[in-house]
């Protein structure tokens, strides 16, 4: 059924073409060379003929498809075909022509760009300066190729396609005008072809930024709703200590990801402290403390202990404590271990006796509040950024 589709949707394509152009022309018309009349064919007629070839490679024939592993393995033979087209198109052109340099060219360079497939599946990336991407195929309007080192180490040269089909064939005039003419429509052919290859390989790498960025959106939501909350100071120490701040949020990279820890400065928080030496009545009391300084791993996949029970284990800090209590000290110092970024319990000193607390982070208590006016805004300002030129 599919490749039923396919074929009515090439006959489709291919009509809709020769509705618009005479496909059928072997002739130049009057002060029109070569390269414009190629350029007007394969803009007018070889979409229907380029899906059908795409079919038969049983490759996408859209250009929103991501191509998966195995599409780029299908590629291979379809650019070995292309390479040994232009290279039977070099043999048949005439002796000592531009045009039989430029396909020997052109061959080179689609051989060079099969051989960059398989490294690139290895690697699972694509390298910025490679034949595979968009730019080493792109039919522009001077029918121009750049030349470059690929991945591989080949070199490839530029190619002016253009001057050299309009220095065999101007206007019709010369005698073998007619066999370049035809030679030229079955170059557009391949290079059409290779042009879609190339794009639908670049869309695989804006797909995989755009995945990336999802991912990366996710991350922060998470880092947002549910780490440990922070305050002004927290987000000043987390930058300084990782230093985050000084990377790029530019292409290739994309918008940065949330650091892996969090760092607290000075953070206050209050709890409820057991201290047996207290008097009767106030063993039990509300205690404010503050953590001087500590840490937290807000993402359980980069918890520091992966074992049952230490893996909700997420931060820790050096806190300070106030408890206004009779028979003992109402400052102590001791430590606090905090569990799957909410929970908090530590124990603290009081000159000789020893306070064990339990806390729920306050800032927790205004999270669902202040979480629905963040949406309200993120959605504000992408409608805003939506109506940007």
């Amino acid at each position: 059924m599919k490749k039923i589709v396919l074929a009515l949707a090439s006959f489709c394509g291919a009509y809709s073409t020769l509705a618009g152009a005479d496909c059928d022309r072997m002739q130049l018309g009057v002060e029109e060379n070569l390269s414009s009349y190629l350029k007007e064919y394969a803009g007018s007629c070889l979409d229907g003929i380029r899906e059908q070839r795409l079919a038969s490679y049983e490759l996408p024939s859209d250009r929103i498809t991501p191509p998966t592993v195995a599409h780029y393995l299908r590629m291979k033979p379809a650019w070995d075909d292309i390479a040994t087209s232009f290279s039977k198109l070099q043999q048949d052109a005439p002796t000592g022509s531009q045009m039989q340099q430029i396909f020997a060219a052109l061959s080179a360079r689609a051989a060079a760009t099969s051989q960059e497939l398989l490294p690139v599946l290895q690697g699972a990336s694509i390298p910025e300066r490679s034949l595979l991407r968009l730019e080493g195929w792109k039919i522009n309007p001077r029918l121009t190729l750049l030349g470059t080192q690929t991945s591989t180490g080949i070199v490839v040269p530029n190619l002016d396609v253009k001057a050299a089909l309009d220095q065999d064939c101007q206007r019709g005039a010369e005698p073998g005008c007619v066999e370049a003419i035809k030679q030229g429509r079955e170059l557009m052919s391949e290079w059409y072809l290779a042009e879609r290859l190339s794009e639908n390989v670049s869309s695989a790498v804006i797909f995989s930024i755009r995945d990336s960025v999802v991912k990366k959106d996710e991350l922060w939501n998470a880092y947002v709703y549910d780490s440990k909350p922070m305050l002004p100071l927290d987000f000043v120490l987390t930058d300084l200590v990782t230093g985050r701040w000084r990377e790029s949020d530019q292409f290739p990279t994309g918008f940065r990801e949330p650091p892996n820890t969090q760092w607290f400065l000075l953070h206050p928080t209050a709890g409820v402290e057991y201290s047996s030496d207290a008097l009767d009545g106030e063993q039990m009391k509300p205690i404010l403390f503050v953590e001087i300084a500590g840490a937290n791993r807000w993402n359980p996949e980069h918890r520091w202990i992966n074992a049952p029970v230490l893996r909700y284990l997420s931060g820790a800090a050096v806190v300070v404590s106030y408890a206004d209590r009779d028979n003992v000290k109402d400052t102590g110092y001791g430590v606090m271990l905090t569990f799957n970024n909410v929970y908090s319990l530590g124990a603290a000193r009081y000159g000789d006796s020893t306070g064990i607390f339990l806390s729920l982070d306050f800032a927790n208590l205004v999270r669902d509040k202040y979480k629905p006016r963040y949406e309200r805004f993120k959605d504000r300002f992408e409608r805003f950024n939506g109506k940007l030129p």
